[in-house]
């Protein structure tokens, strides 16, 4: 009778297990479904630092403050002027971390 009463036992197994999952499916779809993902450019426009708007009067603002004149040029035009000036690959930038190490 001890095989019999172990039988009863393991089958009644999976149907408890699957009485469980109901009642945790049931509860999942009780709950309340979220907002959809919201979109890359929903997302960037919520940072301050992707207002390019911002950034531009903060960069004019810190060049006046630090008395920096003339026009900006981009990373490019600063690399050809650079080459036409004889300065090897970073050693502006090198300098630069040079002095304020000393």
């Amino acid at each position: 009778m001890h095989q019999q009463e172990y039988i009863q036992k393991l089958t009644a197994k999976p149907s408890h297990l699957e009485a469980e999952i109901a009642a945790i499916r049931q509860e999942l779809d009780a709950l309340p479904q979220q907002s959809t993902k919201p979109t890359l450019r929903e997302t960037a426009t919520a940072y301050k630092w992707s207002d390019k708007t911002a950034l531009k009067e903060q960069f004019a603002n810190l060049h006046a403050d630090l008395n920096i004149r003339g026009k900006l040029i981009g990373a490019e035009a600063l690399q050809q002027r650079m080459r036409e000036a004889g300065l090897a690959h970073n050693e502006l930038s090198q300098t630069i971390i040079a002095t304020r190490e000393e």
